[in-house]
Formats: structure tokens, C-alpha cells, sequence
């Protein structure tokens, strides 16, 4: 039975007073603990047997809960799924026991924390996308593998401690700013004096977890500076941060994944390729429940707007080439967005993007690829040049006071052989020259050629 979640420290308690208190109270619950460590030594002894693993298992009967939740969970899609410790050892192979009770001990540390069941689910969620992201980094470039997966399932605990050590109304103005990577560092820093990457790390510090996973994990925003990326396992956590964002339409550009991508020697292309290839979809285990459907539609789709997600859009347009539908894809940016956020403030910048999403939905698949950028694919029975024109003259969209345009990059029509890269390229370099000739306004590859 799960142990009560620990109350927090006293409000006049002063910041770092607080935040060790926390920390103290956090470290002392069930995570990677003695049943863990002895599970995991007996995992790297080739000489123990199944047998031996799952009696450590069972013995903690709250480890034992966690590793069948993990073995059994949605990214692992088991065709059967496990019902004893046991199968789920042997179902999921010794070379993935690793992750599984790394997985297990990071569940049961977040069933015993404090905290609402859905900020606690969503933490899970997106701690175990970023584990495998950053395994994957890790896998391609050198990297353990089992480090950058431990550092991905941990890096964010740290949203767990700022609640217990600060003042809630501090938090929840943070919060309500919709910060989120180095911006919700920066605010941090700024309001508490610390962050959230920086207070996981002296928890997993105080777990006694590998020093260059704890250096990881602090530093997975780049520390105080925003910018530190000093080792290769760094870069992958960094990565495996990106790429989890980036896979539910909540990043553009990052100067920090071009110092991560420096640092492990690899190319922005990994990137895309990563996306594509972790993020198929997969035959499920057993018949699908409804509420499994509802967590791979929220996985597909963009929370915001409601349109797909850069990961999702990519995989439909991918599969129309395979079956050579024919067409035209469109990039869309909305034109100065930034100064529509500052000057009147994100609810508004919000509200535009949902109504450029509305627009756009109009007239093709459209997804958003990240931040105030859109994919719009127009299927060949519809001109994209008329298409595109008729999204300008609907322009400016009016949110509240404030009004917006609209810049697109139109690619040359599909054909045989044509590939989803080539096309986004193309219609990314018709956007700049429509950009540089003026905003509000279209170009196309065709009038390039």
C-alpha cells in the first residue's frame, strides 16, 4: 500500500530552507530503493537467472504492481499482456529489464508523491516519451543507452519540489504564463531562484543515482546560463526533451538543440527521423478500450488548435505518397506573431492560432508543425496558388483588438518518387521569399524553378 503523500513545507519557512525540506521529504519515498538496486545488480550479473529477478520483484509487493503497469504499458504493446512478474520478465527480454524496473521504481515514486492524479499522469506521460527519445539519441551516437533512458524518465521530477518549497501563488502565476522549456527556466529562476531541472537533480542526487545522470537531469535546460550542454548524455536528455515537444507541437526553433546536436556530432535530420520512427503507430496488444482511444487521439492530436500534431500530419502525408495521391503542400506562418503575443498577451496569441487552424482546415489535412507554423497538404483536384489566395483574402483574422496575416510557401504538386522532406523543403524556401518580399502574402516553388 502506497504510503500518504507528504505534506508540505511551512509557508514561512524561507526558500532554500523549504526547498531542502522538500527534497529531504521527497527522497525518503519508495523509488530506487534497496529492492530496485538488488533487482538491477541481478539484471547485470549474466550468471543470475529469471527466477532470481523476479523473487526480489515480488517480494516488494509495490515494485511488483509497478513492474506489471510498466511491462503492460501502451508504448511496449505486449501481444499479451503480462499478468505475474515473472511473464512480464520473460515477455519483455532480459536487454529491456533495465528500462522496465527503471520504469517501475520512477511509477511508484509518482503514485507516492504529492500532487493532482492528472499533473501526476501527465508527468508520467511525458517523462517516459523523453526516456525513449533520449535512448534513441543515445543509441545513434555512442551514448549508454540505459543512462540517457534513467536521466529522460527523471528529469522532471523537479515540478514535483517547486510546489512543496514556494508559495502556491508564485507557482501558479509561473504556471499561467504557458512558459515552457527555457522561458519556463528563465522564469523560474527569475521568481524562485531556482528551477525545476535544478531541484530533480539534487533529488536524484539524494537517490544516490549515477553522478552523470544527476548531472543530466540538472542540466537538461541548460542550467543557469540556458546554454550549458557540457556532455554527450546532457545532449541527449536535451534531445529527448526536443523531440518529446516537438512531437505534440510545442516547440520551433531551440538554440539548445543546435549546441546538443554539436555536441553528440549529429544532424537536424535525426531529428525528423526519430519522430518518424518512434512515434508509429503499433498493433495493439489487446482490444483497444475507450480510453485507450482517447489517449492515442491526444497523442496525435494538437491540444491547442485541435488539428494534428507535427508528429501525426507528417505520418499521414507520408503514408498519402506511399499510396501516390497526389497534391500540394503548403507551409503557412502566421506574420509578426511574437509582437501579437507581446503586445496584447497569449490568450490572444492563442485564439489566433486556433483561428488559423480553423481557416486552414478548410482546405486540406493541416497540422501544426510547431509554434505559429502550419502544414497544409491540398489534394490535386484543388489549385494551391487559388487555395492559398483565397486564405489571404480572408485575412487579417480578428482576435479582440488585435489582427493578424498570414505568409505561405507553396510546393511544386507531387509525383512519382517525390518525398515528404523534399516537398517541406520547398515550400519552406517559397515562405522565405514570401516573408522577404513583404509578408501577408504567397510565393511558390513552381515560380522559383
Amino acid at each position: 500500500m502506497a504510503p500518504s503523500p507528504p505534506s508540505a513545507p511551512s509557508a514561512n519557512a524561507s526558500g532554500s530552507d523549504a526547498l531542502d525540506r522538500a527534497i529531504t521529504t521527497l527522497s525518503a519515498l519508495p523509488a530506487f530503493d534497496g529492492s530496485v538496486r538488488k533487482a538491477l545488480a541481478l539484471v547485470e550479473d549474466p550468471e543470475s537467472t529469471t527466477g532470481a529477478i523476479a523473487e526480489v520483484i515480488e517480494l516488494d509487493e509495490s515494485l511488483a504492481v509497478n513492474v506489471l503497469a510498466a511491462a503492460n504499458a501502451a508504448q511496449r504493446s505486449l501481444r499479451i499482456p503480462a499478468r505475474t512478474p515473472r511473464q512480464a520478465i520473460l515477455t519483455v527480454g532480459r536487454n529491456e529489464l533495465h528500462g522496465l524496473l527503471h520504469d517501475a521504481a520512477t511509477y511508484r515514486f509518482l503514485d507516492a508523491a504529492p500532487g493532482t492524479a492528472a499533473a501526476r499522469g501527465a508527468l508520467r506521460l511525458h517523462a517516459v516519451d523523453v526516456a525513449r527519445y533520449a535512448r534513441a539519441v543515445a543509441e545513434r551516437t555512442g551514448v549508454s543507452p540505459d543512462l540517457a533512458y534513467l536521466a529522460g524518465l527523471v528529469h522532471d521530477l523537479g515540478k514535483l519540489i517547486l510546489p512543496m518549497a514556494f508559495d502556491a501563488a508564485a507557482i501558479e502565476e509561473i504556471g499561467a504564463t504557458g512558459a515552457v522549456g527555457r522561458d519556463l527556466v528563465r522564469l523560474e529562476r527569475q521568481r524562485l531562484g531556482v528551477d525545476h531541472a535544478e531541484a530533480a537533480g539534487r533529488l536524484v542526487g539524494a537517490w544516490g543515482l549515477d553522478a552523470d545522470v544527476t548531472q543530466a537531469v540538472a542540466l537538461h535546460h541548460g542550467g543557469p546560463t540556458l546554454f550549458a550542454c557540457p556532455t554527450p548524455l546532457v545532449a541527449c536528455v536535451q534531445l529527448g526533451d526536443t523531440i518529446a515537444r516537438m512531437a505534440t507541437g510545442h516547440i520551433t526553433s531551440d538554440p539548445q538543440t543546435d549546441l546538443a546536436l554539436r555536441k553528440l556530432g549529429a544532424w537536424p535530420a535525426m531529428i525528423d527521423d526519430l519522430l518518424d520512427e518512434l512515434t508509429e503507430p503499433q498493433p495493439a496488444a489487446t482490444e483497444l478500450s475507450s480510453h485507450l482511444h482517447e489517449l492515442q487521439r491526444e497523442a496525435s492530436t494538437d491540444d491547442l488548435t485541435g488539428v494534428a500534431n507535427r508528429r501525426a500530419w507528417r505520418a499521414t502525408l507520408r503514408t498519402y505518397l506511399e499510396e501516390g495521391r497526389a497534391g500540394s503542400v503548403l507551409v503557412c506562418d502566421l506574420d509578426e506573431f511574437k509582437q501579437l503575443n507581446d503586445t496584447h498577451g497569449h490568450q490572444t496569441g492563442d485564439a489566433a492560432l486556433a483561428l488559423a487552424a480553423q481557416l486552414l482546415g478548410q482546405h486540406g489535412l493541416v497540422g501544426r508543425l510547431g509554434g505559429d507554423e502550419f502544414g497544409l497538404f491540398v489534394p490535386a483536384d484543388g489549385d494551391p496558388v487559388q487555395v492559398a489566395t483565397r486564405i489571404l483574402d480572408a485575412l487579417p483574422l480578428v482576435t479582440g483588438t488585435a489582427a493578424f496575416g498570414m505568409s505561405i510557401g507553396i510546393s511544386r504538386p507531387t509525383g512519382t518518387g517525390r518525398q515528404l522532406d523534399e516537398l517541406l523543403a520547398e515550400a519552406d524556401a517559397a515562405l522565405y521569399r514570401a516573408k522577404g518580399a513583404g509578408k501577408n502574402r504567397l510565393a511558390s516553388a513552381a515560380d522559383a524553378a
